[in-house]
This record gives structure tokens, sequence and C-alpha cells, in this order.
């Protein structure tokens, strides 16, 4: 039987949500998983209209913490893109396919975690 790591743990802790621990590394998580689930939910565009301008700073954050930087830079091309009135239609799906092509699949975002859990555990709270 699979017996779960401290990592998955700390991942699936994030994944609830309901648990917010207080250190960088678990907001930094939390706040980009449930990005990245609205966007593979229900898009990219869908994703940053469901979160406010500020707590998207924090969603930005949170891509670049895990050196993710590139996802980070396409969710500021977006918001610029919004302001200045791009049709959204057309927008949508761009960002899916730039997002797509940097994130192909969670796994992505699992293996990005994991080496900055494996580098910097003492930046998770530890887990119950």
């Amino acid at each position: 039987m699979y017996e779960l790591t401290l990592a998955d743990r700390v991942w699936n802790r994030a994944c609830i949500g309901s648990e917010r621990a207080s250190m960088p590394g678990d907001s930094a998580l939390e706040t980009m998983l449930g990005f990245h689930s609205g966007a593979m939910n229900g898009g990219l565009l869908h994703s940053i209209e469901c979160w406010s301008p500020e707590d998207m700073d924090a969603v930005k954050d949170g891509y670049r913490y895990f050196g993710l930087g590139a996802i980070s830079e396409l969710i500021s091309a977006a918001q610029a893109s919004l302001q200045q009135g791009t049709n959204e239609e057309i927008l949508a799906e761009m960002l899916d396919l730039k997002y797509a092509a940097k994130i192909p699949d969670d796994e992505t975002l699992i293996r990005a975690f994991e080496a900055h859990y494996k580098s910097s555990p003492e930046s998770y709270s530890p887990v119950a």
C-alpha cells in the first residue's frame, strides 16, 4: 500500500483549502492550486475574472514562488488585454492555448511544488 509522503500531505492540505496554513509555501500553493482549478474548469480568462485584482497579485506571486514565472507574465498580459478591451472570446482561446503549453497537466505543478518542498521544507507548516 502506498504511504503518503510529507509532500503529498502538504499538497492535499492545500487542495482542501480549509486549513489555511500560515507559512509562505502553504499560502502560495493553496492560491496557485485554487487558480489552476478554475483555469482547468472554466478557462484561464474565467479564472482571472473570478479573482479580485488584489487576489490576482497573490496568484501571480504563487506561480513565481514555484518557478513558474511565465504563467505570472501570461496572467499580467491577459489583465492588460482585458483593460484594453480585447475581444474576450479570442483572448480566452489564446490564453487557454498558452496556458496549456506551459502547464500541460497537473504533473507540471506537482513537480514544481515537490522541487520547492525538497529544497525548502521549512517554508511549509508541519503536517498533523
